[in-house]
């Protein structure tokens, strides 16, 4: 499976170099007709890059979403209990 994985990976990285490549190539020879995988893979490419745009905003809601209720746990652990925190004064550096 990973192997698997780590396949598309680099064919989707070499995809994306293509157009660069041929680029370049174009300049040499101004009379060749795109080829039609390459019309093909820009637009995976531009379908994948939305697919990732929304995945990362919904990983970023998750986050933000954990992080205010670890945030409201620590919260009132404080209120709760000690209000120095869960280590105490023992564990803090005192001040001469």
């Amino acid at each position: 499976m990973l192997m698997m994985i780590s396949l598309g990976v680099v064919l989707y990285i070499v995809a994306r170099a293509l157009p660069r490549i041929e680029e370049v190539e174009k300049e040499s020879s101004e009379a060749s007709p795109t080829p039609r995988i390459v019309v093909y893979l820009e637009q995976a490419d531009e379908k994948l890059l939305v697919i990732l745009e929304k995945a990362l905003r919904r990983i970023r809601v998750v986050l933000l979403k954990l992080d205010n209720t670890v945030s409201q746990k620590l919260r009132r652990f404080k209120q709760e209990g000690n209000p120095e925190g869960i280590l105490g004064k023992e564990n803090h550096k005192e001040e001469d």
